[in-house]
């Protein structure tokens, strides 16, 4: 899916923009504080994950997403009876479908001092928060669905894409009581463990089989040269060491053999290791996405991230830290601009899936301006890997932004100032 742009229509009261979205996989969005750069943000995550929420408190006129599926737009309409509705009107095919968004109830009711009494609707699959004044004299019941505020038009004819909201408060973990580092490292232990799963069940299937296989390969097929045998070891043994440097291995136990002698050049001999090499691609092919994304993740915080010390990675701690000397560092020991770096990079490499939208927020909180200035090129790298389908960065930075002002869409000059 392909975004094309999003039209914005009295967002605050206020604020109207046009902003192109595929002119470039990279769209960045800048301004002064208070022209919405976040808002436009969410308010595109908010419409791709379709939940809706947001916009029954927020001041604005209309949204419209154009993709090259569907044009989507999200109306505020104030015309009846002086209550706020919103719509949402779905164009695909030459069809529209609209349908009007309805947000959880709330109900005000009496109580007294000592008992209160509380009749409520019937409503399915809902939670019942109960607030007291300070009086203790009034009590305000606010139903909230379980599942997030959804439209079933857009569930019904347009398919989700992958979307990936990197937060300016990176730090800040709503989920858990650890640090954000920690349950990322946590994560990557268990990225580790469903690798070795998946290997371990090829090497069942493959060693169970592997007599009747070999047979089958000596009676039906010629026999490999003994050069290509020898450049298959090599090849796999060097992968084997860069996995276990990376703890996807843990020992270099079952190794293929790096030394060779004249058996080699027996035909019987050949078939065996070309078989032996053949499986053991296999078996180590489960690792082949992760151990990607574990180099691109060291490498990044090697070029410019960790100062005086480097990343270590290990099926029991996930990653971890250590000085150039050898001393280990814990993870939260490390600065608040190494964590916001080491959290966000993490976020892009592993929590985000292929063609993906990917949406970052002030990418430039607690970094040092030599980590602003690779960020885009380190994107380049992530994109590689990962296969993202389209960023959109909010940002203040002009060494973010790097001089690629071809990817910018500056809310300030497109609204002349009008905020004052």
């Amino acid at each position: 899916m392909e975004l094309i742009k999003l039209e914005v229509k009295g967002l605050f009261g206020l604020l109207n923009y046009d902003i192109p979205l595929n002119n470039s996989d990279f769209t960045i969005l800048t301004g002064p504080n208070g022209y919405g750069k976040t808002i436009l943000l969410r308010v595109i995550r908010s419409i791709l994950k379709n939940e809706l929420e947001m916009f029954k408190t927020l001041k604005f006129e209309s949204f419209t997403l154009l993709t090259d599926i569907a044009e989507i737009e999200i109306i505020k309409d104030f015309s009846k009876n002086n209550n706020e509705s919103v719509y949402l009107k779905l164009s695909r095919d030459g069809t529209v479908h609209e349908e009007s968004i309805a947000f959880p109830a709330e109900k005000i009711i009496s109580a007294g001092k000592n008992k209160v009494t509380i009749t409520t609707p019937k409503f399915s699959d809902n939670i019942f928060l109960k607030f007291l004044n300070e009086n203790n004299d009034s009590l305000k019941v606010k139903t909230v669905n379980n599942e997030n505020c959804y439209s079933q038009v857009l569930s019904d004819f347009f398919v989700k894409p992958e979307v990936t909201f990197i937060k300016a408060q990176r730090l800040e973990n709503r989920e858990s009581h650890n640090a954000v580092i920690d349950d990322y490292a946590g994560k990557l232990i268990t990225l580790m463990e469903e690798a070795n799963v998946e290997s371990a069940k090829i090497s069942q299937r493959l060693d169970t089989t592997f007599p009747s296989r070999l047979f089958d390969m000596i009676g039906n097929s010629q026999a490999p040269s003994s050069a290509s045998i020898k450049d298959r070891l090599i090849g796999i043994q060097n992968k084997r060491k860069e996995y276990i440097k990376f703890g996807l291995i843990q020992s270099e136990e079952d190794n293929l053999p790096v030394t060779y002698g004249n058996f080699i050049n027996g035909n019987e001999y050949l078939n065996v290791l070309k078989l032996y090499i053949d499986d053991g691609i296999e078996k180590l092919a489960p690792f082949e996405s992760l151990y990607s994304k574990i180099n691109l993740f060291s490498n990044l915080l090697k070029e410019k991230t960790l100062a005086f010390k480097k990343v270590v990675f290990s099926r029991e701690e996930g990653f971890g830290f250590e000085s150039n000397s050898g001393d280990d560092i814990g993870r939260n020991s490390l600065s608040s601009g190494e964590q916001n770096q080491v959290v966000m990079l993490f976020d892009l490499i592993f929590n985000s899936e292929n063609y993906s939208v990917i949406l970052i927020d002030e990418p430039e909180i607690s970094l040092h301006v030599a980590w602003q200035k690779e960020f885009l090129n380190s994107l380049k790298k992530i994109q590689k890997i990962n296969e993202s389908s389209k960023y959109i960065i909010a940002t203040h930075s002009t060494y973010v932004i790097d001089n690629k002002w071809e990817l910018t869409y500056d809310l300030f000059e497109a609204t002349k100032g009008i905020v004052k």
